[in-house]
């Protein structure tokens, strides 16, 4: 009622957590540059979630998203692109390519220090669809999170730093991120890639406090589903 402010903090991401998911060279060049104050940045994050815990906590969830547009001239030859044009050379065509990737989790204690930040590591680029395959479902069920989305199947048996992309394409599957109440972390496959219909995770909800109710499409044909805990 008194609209005065009762706590502020300004608590920066520690080193370990803004090269979490950078190659070996990336993370090398960073902890040098960090010795400058030169920290490295999360950028195009869109914070998603602000969930109020009980005790005067909050976890904020975010991803980070960017729209890329290509100018495509065949004149330049098949495939050619740039990114602008004169009013004496018009476009071919206009191409979109939507970036979804990495989710950030980060737990918010009631004095305002984080008392754990953690990555999901992920790599979604789709063309001219608007992401309607991409991004994430959120569902929170007792002391866990869990994260809903496609990802590539070649990620699961994968032994290297890399990500590989999930472009909409034969190697999609469905991916479960869990998240314990520590911040540790582990993703599990759903959804394998001998099934053709593709999760459209914006569109799927917790409507129900065990499960969530999932949506996924194939062209013209639809289903509904539900993914119990």
């Amino acid at each position: 009622s008194s609209k005065t402010l009762e706590n502020q903090t300004f608590t920066p991401f520690d080193i370990e957590f803004l090269t979490e998911l950078m190659t070996p060279k990336q993370k090398k060049r960073a902890m040098n540059n960090s010795s400058k104050n030169d920290l490295p940045e999360l950028f195009n994050y869109n914070l998603d979630h602000l969930v109020l815990r009980s005790d005067g906590g909050a976890l904020l969830i975010g991803e980070q998203y960017s729209v890329e547009k290509v100018y495509r001239n065949n004149n330049y030859g098949f495939g050619g692109y740039y990114y602008g044009w004169s009013r004496y050379n018009q476009p071919d065509r206009i191409d979109y390519y939507y970036h979804y990737d990495d989710i950030i989790v980060v737990n918010v204690a009631p004095n305002g220090n984080i008392e754990w930040s953690t990555h999901i590591p992920k790599l979604q680029t789709t063309l001219n669809d608007n992401g309607i395959f991409s991004s994430y479902s959120m569902m929170i069920n007792k002391d866990k999170i869990y994260l809903l989305f496609n990802d590539n199947i070649k990620n699961f048996s994968n032994t290297k730093s890399d990500l590989y992309e999930f472009d909409a394409g034969k190697y999609s599957v469905g991916a479960l991120a869990e998240i314990s109440k520590d911040g540790k972390s582990k993703i599990f496959l759903v959804k394998d890639s001998n099934n053709s219909f593709l999760l459209q995770p914006k569109l799927c909800k917790q409507m129900q406090r065990k499960s969530i109710t999932i949506f996924e499409e194939e062209g013209k044909k639809y289903r509904f589903g539900k993914l119990e805990f």
